[in-house]
């Protein structure tokens, strides 16, 4: 993958959350979806642009950011990271080289 650079062991200092989004029946015959831990991770973290917008008369900001990880196989899209105190949504899980070792999770944050 262009541009991605192996991470010194030094560099994933970031201690972050994985959780996943667990649905449970509300009773009424619909769902209520709740974030849960699911692993606790070593990574970096990145912050690569924020975007300003507006919706519904009320301004915005969106942060991507890239987080690199160790390599795991239950990282997916929907899933989040909590850093600090922020939520990262991860919203795709990119394998830069094919030797396993690392991922690249491509995150935004969003601001109101």
């Amino acid at each position: 993958m262009n541009g991605f650079t192996i991470p010194d062991p030094g560099e994933m200092q970031a201690r972050l959350t994985l959780q996943a989004l667990l649905e449970e029946p509300d009773g009424q015959g619909g769902l209520l979806g709740n974030f849960a831990d699911v692993a606790r991770l070593w990574g970096r973290v990145e912050l690569k642009a924020v975007a300003l917008s507006e919706l519904a008369g009320a301004e915005r900001a969106v942060t991507t950011c890239h987080v690199t990880v160790y390599y795991r196989d239950d990282l997916a899209a929907g899933q989040r990271l909590l850093w600090r105190d922020r939520q990262l949504a991860i919203r795709a899980v990119l394998e830069p080289d094919a030797a396993r070792r690392f991922l690249l999770l491509v995150c935004e944050e969003e601001s109101r």
